[in-house]
């Protein structure tokens, strides 16, 4: 499924399906203008979005790294009851910046 960006003079840039936490206030803001009402935030989302990207990103972070710690502290006590793994992995490079990830 492909994605929309919605760009407006007024507002910041909104994706859809939504992506991000500064998507779903964009579109309640949206909403509220098209269907009269008064916005559900009187600030600016342009001056709060980097903020809240900025928070996105740390919970993400921190999420990735939770989940690589609970995935190896089982494939360690797996192999300590002498359990074989097998991992299926696929694995991207980035030749610019001389990077692999593996997933």
């Amino acid at each position: 499924m492909g994605s929309i960006q919605i760009t407006t003079e007024a507002g910041p840039k909104v994706t859809l399906p939504l992506r991000r936490y500064v998507d779903m206030l964009a579109h309640w803001q949206m909403k509220a203008h098209l269907l009269g009402q008064t916005p559900p935030f009187s600030t600016d989302l342009n001056n709060l979005a980097p903020s809240i990207r900025s928070r996105e990103r740390t919970v993400k972070a921190v999420s990735l790294r939770a989940t690589k710690y609970w995935a190896l502290f089982l494939a360690q006590r797996l192999l300590q009851q002498g359990k074989s793994l097998e991992f299926t992995a696929f694995v991207s490079e980035d030749i610019e910046k001389d990077t692999k990830s593996f997933m």
